[in-house]
């Protein structure tokens, strides 16, 4: 039997292979496309243009979008940061991104999420370690402390009673509350005044600490028997004295004075007039403090440099043990004053003494004068001016 050609209502083929197809060459000629390799599909190549196999181009040989029932998203377009979520059983949408620093955070089962701040107390699990930023503790005690227990762990340090503090225990060591232990490195500096304390950090043995103005100081403790003496703004231990005996004399004797040389001498016992005496005091004992105190009440007639000079003898001398002068303007006028000594002696004998006092003008005789007025010996205030020799005797407690 011959072949059947299409002219004829046959295709004029006589052979074939697996997976051939038939397709037309012409209006009058058919011919077979031979089956390629898995994976490819049958494209169109145009009109009265056979067929070829190849690979779909997705940008030519599609239309429409593919569904989500068919394994597509249904979507052509996005933005940049879109997240694509389910809207339902067989929906895809898209979630746009927004401002940095939120989050996606669920909203329910079957609800669709949302960016936001995530709210820690719903939104954590667990507890947030040292490693991560936290501390790794989830719960307290009103009171407690968060403290380093080691390189990578919190821990709670409770609170105590009143009147403790926290206390370092070394480089590495863990903090206690404690008491401050005052004799310990643990105190530095001095407590000043105005924090309650005396700012004064030496020791003292024995002694005082008082307050000068705004700043404590110390004084040490003297030997016994000393008493405490304010000076100004000082205080100092001083020996405590007792009075153990008392004499004095005095005159409102008008009295003209000799001369008493004013050159660099000791005043001399024949020099200028005996004024006033205390005479054989005996004193208590060897040791004891003396003090002679006297008080003229003098004139002097004044010429160019004269001076009056009052000086104290035991006995006659005769050297003087003490003397003081006044002296005047020099311009011829006359003056009239005191002459004051105090002197401080200490008790070597206990024989009986004469103390002397003696006074005279430095340029002439008759110059200076005792209870009376300058120019003269004569009377003034009514015959109430008196000189005095005083002495005190004291001795330690």
């Amino acid at each position: 039997m011959s072949i059947i050609n299409v002219s004829e209502g046959g295709i004029g083929i006589t052979e074939y292979k697996i997976g051939d197809l038939i397709s037309a060459t012409s209006t009058t000629q058919l011919t077979t496309l031979s089956a390629v390799e898995y994976g490819y599909v049958l494209i169109s190549q145009g009109i009265n243009t056979m067929p070829t196999y190849g690979k779909i181009d997705l940008s030519l040989h599609i239309e429409n979008i593919l569904p989500v029932i068919n394994g597509g998203l249904n979507l052509t377009t996005y933005i940049t940061g879109d997240i694509i979520y389910a809207n339902s059983s067989y929906s895809l949408n898209k979630l746009n991104d927004i401002a940095i620093n939120n989050v996606l955070l669920s909203t329910n089962i079957n609800e669709i999420p949302s960016y936001g701040k995530a709210d820690l107390e719903l939104y954590t699990d667990n507890t947030l370690q040292l490693t991560n930023g936290g501390i790794g503790i989830s719960s307290y005690t009103k009171g407690d402390l968060i403290v380093g227990i080691n390189s990578n762990q919190f821990g709670v340090l409770s609170s105590v009673a009143e009147g403790n503090i926290l206390l370092g225990t070394g480089v590495g060591n863990l903090l206690s509350w404690g008491k401050i232990n005052l004799g310990t490195s643990i105190i530095s500096n001095t407590l000043p005044l105005t924090k309650g304390g005396t700012g004064i950090n030496t020791s003292l043995t024995d002694g005082v600490i008082y307050i000068i103005t705004t700043t404590f100081t110390r004084v040490a403790l003297s030997s016994a028997k000393y008493f405490l003496l304010r000076n100004n703004n000082a205080l100092s231990f001083q020996q405590s004295n007792r009075l153990v005996q008392y004499q004095t004399n005095n005159t409102s004797a008008l009295i003209t004075c000799g001369q008493m040389f004013a050159d660099d001498t000791i005043p001399q016992w024949s020099e200028g007039t005996l004024i006033i005496s205390i005479s054989n005091y005996i004193a208590k004992a060897i040791g004891n403090t003396l003090i002679i105190y006297v008080n003229l009440s003098t004139g002097v007639n004044s010429s160019l440099n004269n001076a009056g000079i009052l000086a104290l003898f035991v006995g006659t001398g005769p050297d003087a043990i003490a003397s003081t002068f006044t002296t005047s303007n020099g311009n011829g006028s006359s003056y009239n004053g005191s002459g004051c000594l105090i002197y401080n002696t200490t008790v070597s004998s206990l024989s009986a003494t004469t103390y002397n006092v003696r006074f005279g003008s430095s340029n002439a005789p008759s110059t200076s004068f005792i209870n009376s007025s300058a120019s003269s010996a004569s009377a003034r205030y009514g015959g109430t001016l008196k000189s005095v020799i005083q002495i005190y005797e004291y001795s330690t407690l």
